[in-house]
């Protein structure tokens, strides 16, 4: 018997080294694609997305009505209502949307107020929309706009794990960094940082991401963040059992996997070379390695599932070209949450005419 285990603990040891090299999978046929429908996408994605900002905004600030109409004391006053609240995080969406500067900001909003539907008292000055990043209130209106985003998908029960990086300068790309390239240096408080670290669960279906952190410092760690990344993923999308979680070796624990499980899901982490198959109480997780020794091709497909996360990533970036803008680092954190809100909206616009989704915060939209 321990021969066995030996063997086994050895022959997964082989397939982890196997799997990171090319022609080790099998080859697959390319997928159909919808291209009559992905036109009509790229044709309507600007109406899609300001409608759906438009009404997303105003959905979000009418729930929140009692908080954001609170009494605030003096010293900081704010114009009747929640139309100056909305106003700004209407203004802070469009202008990641189309990545305007403040100044180049204050001239489109007055070409597209009717289209975002803008009601305070005059639209938002360059000013007013510089100092919105630091606003408490839009960051819960932003926040909120974010769990609407991910209501019109809630049916979907598979979801993977990934982090990635977003520059603060167009001198530094994430892969340089990975590769110890880059040569710039984090300053304190993070004014200085290269990289917005970002670690995000995006749902299989249509590529939307369901939870993200950001951390306090790129060199944090991804890991500790899962737990509690997938439990707001499973609340948000109120699925009783999840399906597959996939995520690389950076995930890979028998906490991870315990907690999968205990969800009702499968883990597919990929395994480090000389991992132990020892469960050390951990089933899922010794199941999990077990199943790669059994079948090694069918556990890499259904773990390759995790690439609509380097989609996400890259259509991310191609999307959002510019470095991260905002000096003060609290800023620049909802500077990332609204590229991250865009990113859903497009990607729920092109759902819309590809897969015939119907997001319910954007009636009319099709």
């Amino acid at each position: 018997m321990a021969r066995n285990w030996r063997q086994l603990t050895l022959t997964l040891q082989t397939y982890t080294e196997k799997g990171k090299k090319r022609g080790f999978y099998r080859p697959r046929k390319p997928a159909a694609r919808n291209w009559p429908g992905y036109d009509q996408a790229q044709v309507h994605e600007i109406c899609d997305v300001l409608e759906s900002v438009r009404v997303g905004v105003d959905t979000v600030c009418r729930d929140l009505a009692p908080y954001l109409n609170r009494s605030r004391g003096p010293g900081r006053p704010r114009e009747a209502g929640a139309g100056g609240v909305a106003d700004l995080a209407k203004a802070v969406l469009f202008q990641q949307y189309l990545e305007l500067s403040n100044r180049r900001l204050e001239g489109y909003l007055g070409l597209f107020w009717e289209k975002l539907g803008l009601v305070g008292l005059g639209l938002p000055r360059y000013k007013d929309a510089e100092r919105a990043y630091g606003d408490p209130d839009v960051t819960v209106v932003l926040l909120g706009f974010f769990d609407l985003t991910v209501q019109a998908v809630r049916d979907v029960h598979d979801f993977a794990v990934d982090g990635t990086g977003l520059s603060t300068s167009i001198k530094d790309s994430w892969e340089r960094y990975l590769n110890g390239e880059s040569k710039g240096k984090a300053g304190k408080g993070g004014r200085y940082s290269i990289f917005e670290k970002l670690v995000c669960v995006v749902e299989q279906g249509y590529g939307v991401v369901s939870a993200f952190r950001i951390l306090e410092s790129m060199y944090g760690h991804e890991s500790p963040c899962f737990g509690s990344l997938i439990g707001e993923a499973v609340k948000r999308h109120g699925v009783e059992r999840l399906g597959f979680v996939c995520g690389d070796a950076a995930y890979l624990s028998r906490e991870n996997c315990s907690l999968v499980a205990s969800l009702g899901g499968v883990p597919r982490f990929y395994p480090k070379k000389g991992v132990s198959l020892r469960s050390e109480g951990s089933r899922a997780y010794q199941e999990m390695l077990l199943s790669f020794v059994d079948d090694p091709q069918r556990w890499l497909e259904e773990y390759h599932k995790r690439y609509v996360c380097e989609s996400a990533f890259s259509s991310l970036k191609r999307r959002c070209l510019a470095a991260l803008r905002r000096k003060i680092g609290a800023r620049r954190k909802l500077e990332v949450v609204a590229r991250i809100c865009v990113y859903n909206l497009i990607r729920l616009s092109y759902a819309r005419w590809v897969k015939d989704l119907s997001a319910r915060f954007a009636p009319g939209s099709r």
